[in-house]
C-alpha cells in the first residue's frame, strides 16, 4: 500500500513541476514575484479537478519533494538550482539553429527585423521565463554569457544571433537520419528531463513533444541530434532507463516512419476491403446517400417533398407510398449531398408543405433493408416490361415496328371500301337487269305507296 502511495505522490509531484515550468496550463497560474502561486490556484486547473488534486494533497506533496518548495499556503519549483545557467540553456535552445528553422513566432521576429534583432522585453514574456521568475537584467547577464551565439544592441534593448540564420549552412544530410523516436513517456514528462537522457550520446539541437488540445503530452518525443553518429549510439541502445518514466523504448525516425506508413497502408487496405463489402451488400449503390425524411403531412404530395429537397441539393429519386404518407426516402448523387440535407432538416427546422421535419442517414442493416427492397421493386419493374413485350430501343426500331401496323390498317381500310364499292355495283346492275325485264325498282314501288296513302288522307279530311 504504502508503494502505491508513494507512486501516486511522485506521479502528482511530475504534474505539478510540469505545472509550474510553463510546460502545461502556465497560461492560467499567475506566479508572484518570488515565483510562489497559490495552492488551491493550482486545484482549480481542469486537469486537477479530473485527477483529484486538492489544495491539500498538493501542500503535503510539495513539503516531501526536493523539487518544490512550500511557505504556507503557497507553492513553487525549487529555486536552488542557477537561474543563470537555467536561463542560459533557454536561450541556447531558442536561438539554436534547429529550433528558429522550426519556430514560426521567433524565426519570424528575427526574419522580419531589418536589424535581425528582437526586443528584450519581448524574449521576457515568453512562459519559461516567467516561471523562473527572471528579471530582465538576469535575462542580460544571461545574453551576455553566450557571446559566441548572441549580440546586444548599444542600447542592450534589442538581441540577436551574432551569425544570422541565413547564413548558416544548410543541414547535412537527411534530418530523419540524425533523429530517433522515444516512447512510453509519462504525462509528467519534460524537454530538460529527456535531454539530460540523450545529451550522454552527443549534442542535441531539437527535442519535440506532440501535445493534445488540451496541453498534455502524446506521450512520444523526437530528438534530433548534430551528429548521425550521435542518434546512431542512442539507437543501439534499444531501451533507455529514466528515474521518472522507467523504461523508455527508442527506434531511428526513419523506422517508425516506416511503421508509421505500413500501419496507414493496412488501414486503407481495411478501409477499402469494408466499403467494398459494404457496396455488394447494397448491391453496388453509393454508400450514405439514402436519407430518411419523416414528419410528413398525410396531403403531401411527392413532387412538393422533391421540389422542397432540390432546394437543397441536387435529389437523384424520392420514394414515397400512399401507405405510409408520413415517411418518404430520398436518394441523392453523393455522401455529402445527403449529409448536407441531414444537417438543413435537423432540429426541425425545414418545412415541407404544412408541417416541419426531419432527416437522417440511413446507415448499417437499415441502409442495406432498404437498398434491397429499392433492387426489389426496379427487379420488378423490368419483369413487367418483359411480360409486355420488349419496348422499342431506338427511333429506328419505333419506326420500323409500328409503321407497317398503319400500313396495314390502311390496308384493311382500302379492302373494305373496295368490297363495298362492289357490292353496290352489283345491286346497281342486278336493278338495270330487273329494268330490262319490266319488274319495277324498290324506289318506283315505295313512290306509288306514298301516293296511294296521301290520297285515302285527303278523302277522311274531306
Amino acid at each position: 500500500m504504502e508503494t502505491q502511495l508513494e507512486e501516486e505522490e511522485k506521479r502528482m509531484e511530475g504534474r505539478l513541476v510540469n505545472w509550474l515550468s510553463g510546460e502545461v496550463g502556465a497560461n492560467s497560474i499567475s506566479l508572484d514575484k518570488a515565483g510562489y502561486v497559490e495552492a488551491s490556484a493550482l486545484a482549480s486547473l481542469r486537469q486537477s479537478r479530473r485527477m483529484g488534486f486538492s489544495a491539500d494533497m498538493i501542500l503535503t506533496v510539495g513539503q516531501k519533494s526536493k523539487l518544490l518548495e512550500v511557505d504556507e499556503n503557497r507553492i513553487r519549483r525549487c529555486q536552488k538550482e542557477g537561474k543563470k545557467s537555467a536561463i542560459i540553456k533557454l536561450l541556447e535552445f531558442w536561438f539554436g539553429v534547429h529550433n528558429l528553422r522550426r519556430d514560426k513566432f521567433l524565426g519570424k521576429l528575427l526574419r522580419e527585423a531589418a536589424d535581425g534583432m528582437v526586443s528584450v522585453d519581448k524574449i521576457l514574456t515568453f512562459n519559461k521565463l516567467k516561471v523562473l521568475n527572471s528579471t530582465k537584467e538576469e535575462l542580460l547577464s544571461a545574453m551576455e554569457a553566450v557571446p559566441s551565439l548572441l549580440k546586444l544592441s548599444e542600447n542592450r534593448e534589442r538581441v540577436g544571433r551574432v551569425k544570422p540564420i541565413e547564413e548558416e549552412p544548410p543541414p547535412l544530410g537527411n534530418p530523419d537520419q540524425r533523429t530517433v523516436y522515444i516512447e512510453t513517456l509519462s504525462p509528467e514528462t519534460t524537454h530538460e528531463k529527456i535531454a539530460e537522457l540523450v545529451e550522454k550520446f552527443g549534442k542535441v539541437g531539437y527535442i519535440s513533444m506532440p501535445r493534445f488540445k488540451d496541453g498534455a503530452i502524446k506521450g512520444f518525443a523526437f530528438v534530433e541530434f548534430e551528429l548521425e553518429s550521435s542518434a546512431k549510439a542512442c539507437v543501439e541502445q534499444r531501451t533507455l532507463k529514466s528515474t521518472h518514466d522507467g523504461e523508455l523504448i527508442v527506434i531511428s525516425k526513419l523506422q517508425w516512419l516506416a511503421m508509421k506508413e505500413e500501419l496507414k497502408s493496412a488501414r486503407k487496405e481495411r478501409k477499402e476491403r469494408g466499403m467494398h463489402a459494404r457496396q455488394v451488400q447494397n448491391f453496388g449503390y453509393p454508400i450514405g446517400t439514402l436519407v430518411k425524411v419523416g414528419g410528413l403531412s398525410a396531403a403531401v404530395k411527392r413532387q412538393e417533398i422533391y421540389d422542397a429537397l432540390q432546394t437543397i441539393t441536387p435529389v437523384a429519386f424520392v420514394d414515397f407510398k400512399r401507405s405510409t404518407p408520413e415517411v418518404c426516402f430520398a436518394r441523392f448523387y453523393t455522401a455529402s449531398s445527403a449529409s448536407k440535407v441531414e444537417e438543413a432538416l435537423s432540429g426541425g427546422r425545414f418545412q415541407i408543405g404544412s408541417r416541419k421535419v426531419v432527416a437522417r442517414i440511413l446507415t448499417g442493416q437499415e441502409e442495406s433493408d432498404q437498398w434491397k427492397i429499392i433492387h426489389k421493386q426496379t427487379e420488378e419493374k423490368e419483369e413487367k416490361k418483359k411480360k409486355r413485350g420488349d419496348g422499342p430501343a431506338t427511333k429506328e426500331d419505333e419506326l420500323g415496328t409500328e409503321e407497317p401496323a398503319r400500313q396495314e390498317l390502311a390496308g384493311n381500310k382500302d379492302e373494305r371500301s373496295e368490297t363495298d364499292l362492289g357490292e353496290s355495283e352489283a345491286r346497281l346492275n342486278e336493278n338495270v337487269q330487273g329494268d330490262s325485264k319490266g319488274v319495277k325498282r324498290p324506289a318506283e314501288e315505295d313512290s306509288a305507296e306514298l301516293r296511294e296513302s296521301k290520297k285515302k288522307k285527303k278523302k277522311k279530311t274531306t
